[in-house]
């Protein structure tokens, strides 16, 4: 029968506890899931650490199979990311997490370089759209914008009232359609940039505009856009 026998120096390691590689190594070699868990225990809580790339698989397996190991580890990893510590999440971030990483973000606070390094890791899903549109983030912004395609972006923009959203929608070639013309029409900026689309008013947007004309909040540009597709008072 084959048995692993560890050698005098990984014997020397495993004696007493020591946060090191080599007796991570050593611990993974003789199969010593104690020591192991422990050792991920402390990494957890250390920046001072190894590359990801120089941890040996046992680190990735354990965290995956551990449901103690995965609990501590969402907790480090989360409280990074509320906290911007870049840093640590290119040590740690190893496991992707059981939740998915956009639904712990603060888009208010999350820095540039954070958000790069996430969406590096997994792009945001559509749906965070308009969390990324209210926080304003407009480096976030650019990388949904280019990941998820112009378009289907331009209206949370319009909708949520942000020129410099929509803008960037626009050079980046976003067909403007009536749904956007008509979110639009109360905000004068933001329809400067899209009425010269010449995309039609369609009755909802008349019927919206009589009723803010009644109270005082139409603008005379999109009077005359009404009036240069048959739309009259």
């Amino acid at each position: 029968m084959f048995e692993i026998t560890p050698t005098d120096t990984q014997k020397e390691l495993l004696g007493t506890f020591q946060f090191s590689l080599a007796a991570l190594n050593a611990a993974d070699f003789v199969g010593e899931q104690p020591y192991i868990d422990k050792w991920i225990s402390r990494w957890f809580d250390r920046e001072d650490v190894v590359p990801p790339c120089d941890l040996p698989l046992c680190v990735e397996e354990s965290i995956y199979c551990d449901k103690k190991l995965m609990r501590l580890y969402k907790t480090f990893i989360i409280s990074a990311i509320a906290s911007n510590r870049v840093s640590y999440l290119k040590r740690h971030f190893i496991v992707p997490l059981p939740k998915k990483q956009w639904d712990v973000v603060n888009f208010f606070t999350i820095s540039n370089e954070l958000a790069d390094y996430l969406w590096e890791k997994k792009p945001a899903p559509r749906s965070m759209a308009s969390f990324i549109v209210e926080a304003r983030h407009s480096r976030l912004w650019k990388h949904f914008v280019d990941f998820h395609g112009p378009t289907p972006c331009l209206y949370h923009a319009v909708s949520q009232q942000w020129p410099w959203g929509v803008k960037h929608c626009i050079d980046q070639g976003a067909d403007v359609d009536p749904a956007c013309m008509k979110a639009g029409m109360v905000h004068e900026i933001i329809f400067s940039l899209l009425v010269p689309y010449s995309v039609p008013p369609r009755q909802d947007a008349w019927e919206e505009f009589r009723l803010q004309n009644m109270m005082g909040r139409t603008t005379a540009a999109v009077e005359e856009w009404f009036w240069i597709h048959g739309f009259r008072l």
